[in-house]
């Protein structure tokens, strides 16, 4: 990597995330996710990331194949592994977000709130390669 990619932060990059309850109905939740960009989103427990799912995720784990039938089931209730999920905090370096982000297997990673009480932020995939290509073209 690149020494740009090791002295910027990934607040800089990272956007507001979409969060969701754990206790959130799936159909409402599938709803809110096509809200982002990359239709992910961070579900919670309390304050506390727990995991991070995607649209399509959610529509995969749909008993019956569909929201008709668990429409009003929580999305806790589906999830894989909701035990946590790994959290970047806003002054992480870009390259040490980058190892953990591919390292997890998963779209994205929660940023910590820069102030307490503050919003979730997330370090998207697309956002990491377009920091990483930029960091490329710099002389």
């Amino acid at each position: 990597m690149t020494a740009a990619l090791q002295t910027e932060g990934v607040g800089r990059m990272a956007r507001d995330a979409v969060v969701i309850d754990e206790g959130v109905p799936l159909g409402a939740a599938w709803h809110r996710l096509h809200e982002d960009p990359d239709r992910c989103g961070v579900v919670v427990r309390g304050r506390m990331p727990i995991a991070v799912v995607t649209a399509g995720d959610l529509a995969e784990r749909w008993p019956g194949g569909g929201p008709a039938c668990s429409w009003a089931r929580p999305v806790g209730a589906v999830l894989e592994r909701p035990l946590g999920v790994e959290v970047l905090d806003a002054d992480d370096d870009l390259e040490h977000a980058a190892r953990r982000l591919l390292s997890s297997g998963l779209i994205a990673l929660p940023v910590a709130p820069v102030q307490a009480g503050g919003p979730w932020l997330v370090l998207g995939l697309r956002a990491l390669l377009a920091a990483v290509l930029d960091a490329r073209s710099r002389p």
